[in-house]
């Protein structure tokens, strides 16, 4: 009993007391105690606290055993623990199973817990009939859920606890889910006596993977279910409280930004580095004659790597003291005894075995930003391009203004920009159709596709995406943009996506009715190995425009299509992005005062990479997609809106020179000067001539 309670209120002590095997394994470091008094606080009091961690801090180990003392002392009563996935959230509950069937210090102290569980031997199906003196236990025992039993208690079972009475723990719950399950939204649990429980706490470890850390649109879901899903899982008479114990993967990642952006500043927290101070030698003994000693051996011979690692370690040990000197391990036992002497020898290993960026993500929770490209913008650089402008309202020097439909099977992608001299522009608004009422749109799960809205019209997907073309293109035309000075405009060019189903986009700008505004679009890569557009020959009735054919196809007669080497037009917008909000020209901006408004705008504009490319004598970016993304739309539609204003004569100025990307824009409109000036000599040669 007294071992019992000195450890209810005291997770460190209970940690290192009840768990000898694993966090009682090996002396915590003061780090790990601040973490540790950061969960005990928010499991007896509340608020939201995020921890990161590096790999290897034990960080889902104290997740399950906090989860463990919160529910045996009854300081909480519905404890969801939340992983990145189901297979990650199954081995978490498997390992509280563990515990309670094989751990015989808790079985002593908890045994009201641990013996009915384990006269389960295994078997969920004897929770039904389970009994203690009569009584039916009511014992929970699946796969991703653990009730514990209902036990009423003897005379003289624990000091200040009447005979009689259930004990603290009975029926309290365990449910171990992945984030991104269904079910997610209204967990609830029907205690013996009728009452529903709804979660009090919950305990989220590690909520992503390598894979959702790199992509915008996963982030943006996961963020969304800790939002929108577990934070309001309470309800409104009780306040949630909420433990992240996670790692940093990837920079932006869902842990960084609950850590770093303003509108998480209701979270708490902080970033734990293995290293946070490295040796004054740094330079000239690790990095140099022991990573050389290290790395010397040959790659052919099994043997010889682990030969060379053991030279390391002797030269390590003979300059110990001078090694060591100056640098600050988060904790002194993270290392392998058998093959290390130090966790600062440990760090060191990890580092040159693994590359710095590896080690400053993993273990420094501070990872690198991705490279794409030559001065790349990032979604928080572009989220910030805000001209303070209401959503609607275009700037006072608005000359045009242009849109763009994106077009797929379950949503369409728009976008509104506005647009003057020398190409400044500001995107005034953009939506999904139908509006999805999110933030945050995911297309593959949006709640209300095509399908939905116009499933009384038509049974066809190719008649959903009519319908909606036809409305979303009227929606936006019949709308007046106000310019800051009251003048109103309408919208001069709307683009199309005629890449996709053009016989259907055809149809719907016929029953559209306004060809001198609206036109399809159809992008065209135009990569290295292909002449620049300004070296096309020409169909009759085709006109050139700057990076930009106006033709014919034969899959849309009739209808004037604007052809544009999208390569050229994503290079333009990123460069457009890159200049500074303030300059007078040539900027692009975004409206609102509010970055975490744009932020998925943000993560579309920046989906893709360029990469330098040469070919047919000249110097050009091929864009794609970066690895993890999938939803560029949004990008699709700036390009299309800026396409269109060039159509309508929005130019660059004649001086404009090298952009910020590094890309050459022509002076003159769709034909490389060279030949302009070559053109006008042969024109001035024939007067002369004649």
């Amino acid at each position: 009993p007294e071992r019992r309670l000195a450890c209810e209120r005291d997770l460190l002590l209970y940690l290192t007391t009840y768990f000898p095997h694993s966090t009682g394994l090996s002396p915590f470091s003061d780090d790990h105690k601040r973490i540790i008094e950061r969960i005990q606080r928010c499991l007896l009091e509340g608020g939201r606290f995020v921890n990161a961690v590096y790999r290897g801090f034990a960080k889902t180990t104290c997740s399950e055993n906090a989860g463990i003392w919160a529910v045996s002392y009854g300081h909480r009563r519905f404890l969801p623990l939340f992983a990145a996935n189901k297979e990650a959230s199954d081995r978490m509950i498997a390992s509280i199973k563990t515990e309670f069937e094989t751990n015989d210090l808790l079985a002593e102290d908890f045994p009201e817990i641990c013996h009915p569980l384990r006269a389960l031997e295994g078997r969920p199906q004897r929770c039904g009939t389970q009994t203690y003196n009569g009584e039916r236990t009511r014992s929970l025992w699946r796969t991703n859920a653990i009730a514990l039993p209902a036990i009423r208690v003897p005379a003289d079972w624990m000091p200040g606890v009447e005979a009689g009475t259930l004990s603290p723990a009975s029926s309290s719950v365990l449910v171990a889910k992945g984030l991104t399950s269904a079910g997610t939204r209204g967990i609830t649990f029907k205690m013996p006596d009728g009452t529903q429980l709804r979660p009090d706490c919950v305990i989220i470890d590690d909520p992503q993977t390598e894979e959702s850390s790199e992509s915008p649109l996963q982030i943006g879901k996961r963020l969304s279910v800790i939002r929108r899903g577990i934070l309001k899982s309470s309800g409104h008479r009780k306040t949630i409280a909420v433990i992240i114990n996670a790692t940093v993967i990837a920079k932006n990642d869902l842990v960084d930004q609950l850590l770093t952006l303003p509108e998480n500043a209701a979270w708490q927290g902080e970033r734990i580095p293995m290293v946070r101070k490295w040796a004054d030698v740094h330079e000239t003994f690790w990095l140099t004659k022991y990573k050389e000693a290290r790395q010397n051996y040959d790659r052919d011979d099994p043997a010889s790597q682990a030969e060379a690692h053991a030279r390391a370690t002797a030269l390590y040990e003979e300059h110990q003291a001078e090694a060591d000197a100056g640098c600050m391990v988060s904790w002194d036992y993270c290392y392998d005894p058998e093959i290390e002497i130090s966790a600062i020898q440990h760090a060191y290993n990890m580092l040159i075995d693994d590359g710095p960026a590896v080690f400053a993500s993993e273990f420094q929770q501070m990872p690198e930003e991705k490279e794409y490209g030559d001065k790349m913008l990032t979604p928080r650089q572009v989220a910030n391009k805000l001209n303070g402008l209401s959503r609607g309202e275009c700037p006072a020097r608005t000359e045009q203004v242009t849109a763009f439909i994106d077009v797929h099977d379950r949503l369409l992608w728009w976008g509104v920009c506005a647009w003057w001299e020398g190409f400044g522009g500001a995107l005034v608004d953009y939506g999904t159709w139908p509006d999805q009422r999110q933030v945050y749109v995911d297309m593959k799960a949006c709640p209300n596709p095509l399908a939905n809205k116009y499933r009384k019209d038509t049974k066809t997907k190719e008649g959903a995406i009519l319908k909606g073309i036809v409305d979303c293109a009227n929606a936006l035309l019949a709308k007046r943009w106000t310019r800051e000075d009251g003048t109103e405009y309408q919208v001069g060019r709307l683009h199309i996506d005629g890449g996709y189903l053009p016989e259907v986009v055809a149809k719907a700008i016929r029953l559209i009715g306004q060809p001198q505004i609206v036109r399809p679009a159809m992008g065209q890569a135009v990569g290295p190995r292909y002449r620049p557009m300004s070296e096309w020959k020409l169909d009759r009735g085709e006109k050139r425009g700057h990076y930009l054919l106006l033709g014919k196809v034969p899959s849309m007669p009739g209808l004037r299509v604007t052809k544009a080497d999208v390569n050229y037009w994503k290079s333009f917008v990123h460069a457009r992005l890159a200049v500074d909000v303030a300059a007078k020209t040539g900027g692009l901006s975004l409206w609102g005062n509010e970055a975490a408004n744009h932020r998925m705008l943000a993560d579309h504009l920046t989906s893709e990479y360029p990469t330098t490319t040469q070919g047919q004598g000249r110097e050009l970016q091929e864009w794609q997609l970066k690895p993890g993304q999938s939803e560029n739309h949004l990008l699709d539609v700036v390009v299309g809106a800026a396409a269109g204003a060039s159509t309508l004569g929005i130019a660059l100025p004649a001086a404009a020179g090298a952009s910020t990307l590094g890309i050459a824009l022509p002076e003159a409109d769709g034909v490389p000067l060279k030949k302009v000036r070559r053109k006008l000599s042969e024109i001035q040669q024939r007067k002369k001539g004649r």
